[in-house]
């Protein structure tokens, strides 16, 4: 069974709205009370348009939005600025680190 057919079937199954042994046919006004609780609040056709709007949406993306002022494709100078600022101290021992081996590479 398809995930579709699962939807279809789901939906069916909730729109399905039986008269039910319980209410009466009197016409008394909790028989209809309780007739217009069952009534579902959407019509199936209206179900069905939410449904395929639904599908067409599809899932929404977890992926971090772009924040104002910064670019779209984001450069590796952006990139770097923004690792330097979520991590300082590390920065800091990895660029101290790296300026120690090239100072030492130059004698």
């Amino acid at each position: 069974m398809t995930e579709q057919q699962r939807e279809e079937e789901l939906l069916a199954d909730l729109l399905d709205v039986s008269g039910g042994a319980g209410a009466a046919s009197n016409g008394s006004t909790a028989a209809r009370r309780a007739a217009e609780a069952r009534q579902p609040i959407l019509t199936r056709g209206q179900e069905r348009a939410l449904l395929d709007a639904a599908n067409q949406a599809g899932t929404p993306t977890l992926a971090p939005q772009e924040r104002a002022g910064e670019r779209a494709e984001g450069s590796f100078a952006s990139e770097v600025g923004g690792f330097v600022r979520r991590y300082p101290l590390p920065s800091l021992l990895g660029g101290a680190a790296l300026a120690f081996l090239l100072t030492r590479r130059r004698r």
